[in-house]
C-alpha cells in the first residue's frame, strides 16, 4: 500500500509476545489509545486485496501496543508478521481538529510567505523534541527548515503559508550543495521518520499523544 490508497498506517509489527500469539506494535499513529477500540486491522497481501483481520484483544507494554488478533494463536504465527504494517482505511480515521492534516496530505504542498513570496515545497517532516521542521525544497535547489511552531505556520490550508519571522529565512535555509539525504522508503535517522501514509498529523504545533491504561475487549 502506499499514501495514495485509501488506508492509513497506524502501526508496525515488530515481534511476537509470549506464546499465546500476541504480536508487539509500535504505533504510527498519534492517537495510540485508538488501538482500544480498534475493530479490525487490513495487512497487506502480495499480488492480492488488504486482508482483514478482527482485533480480539489489545494492551500496552513498555510503550508498545500488544495485540491479539483474530486467527493468530500461537508465537510461531505471531513471528510471521513480523514487519507488516497494520492499515485502517481512510474513512475510519481519527477526526482531525480544525487546523490539521494527515502528513500524507502535506508533503509536496507549495509553501508561501503570509504576502504571497513563494518559498518551494514541502518535501518532508522531520520531528523534534519540540515541535515538527517542514523540510522546504526550493526552485533552486536549496532546502530551507521551517519551524513549525504557531508564530511562524498561519494556515495549512489550500497551502502553507508561513510568517517569516526576522532573520528566519537566513537561519534555517541549507545550500543545496549540504542539501539532507531524507528518509523516504529508506531507514530513518533519528529524529527524522518516513510517515507517510500513516495516521500521523500535522499542526501549528505537533499534537503530543496520550497513553490511556491496558484495556483487554
Amino acid at each position: 500500500m502506499s499514501s495514495g490508497d485509501e488506508y492509513l498506517s497506524v502501526g508496525k509489527v515488530v515481534s511476537p509476545f509470549g506464546i499465546e500469539g500476541e504480536i508487539a506494535v509500535v504505533p504510527t499513529t498519534d492517537w495510540p489509545e485508538r488501538f482500544y477500540d480498534l475493530k479490525h486491522v487490513f495487512i497487506e497481501q502480495q499480488g492480492g486485496p488488504p486482508k482483514e483481520v478482527s482485533v480480539d484483544g489489545c494492551r500496552f507494554h513498555k510503550g508498545r501496543v500488544l495485540l491479539k488478533l483474530r486467527g493468530v494463536e500461537n508465537r510461531s504465527e505471531a513471528e510471521k508478521m513480523k514487519g507488516l504494517d497494520l492499515w485502517i482505511p481512510k474513512c475510519e480515521a481519527v477526526p482531525l481538529p480544525e487546523g490539521h492534516c494527515f502528513v500524507g496530505e502535506i508533503i509536496g504542498r507549495r509553501v508561501y510567505t503570509t504576502s504571497g513570496e513563494p518559498l518551494g515545497s514541502v518535501r518532508a517532516i522531520l520531528r523534534t523534541g519540540s515541535n515538527d521542521v517542514y523540510v522546504t525544497k526550493t526552485d533552486r535547489g536549496e532546502e530551507i527548515l521551517i519551524p513549525a511552531t504557531r508564530e511562524v505556520v498561519q494556515s495549512l490550508d489550500p497551502r502553507v503559508e508561513v510568517r517569516l519571522l526576522p532573520g528566519l529565512l537566513e537561519a534555517c535555509r541549507v545550500p543545496a550543495k549540504r542539501g539532507r539525504k531524507v528518509a523516504h522508503g529508506r531507514r530513518a535517522k533519528r529524529g527524522e521518520e518516513d510517515m507517510l501514509g500513516t495516521e500521523k498529523t500535522c499542526d501549528k504545533v505537533r499534537r503530543m499523544s496520550v497513553k490511556g491504561k491496558a484495556r483487554r475487549k
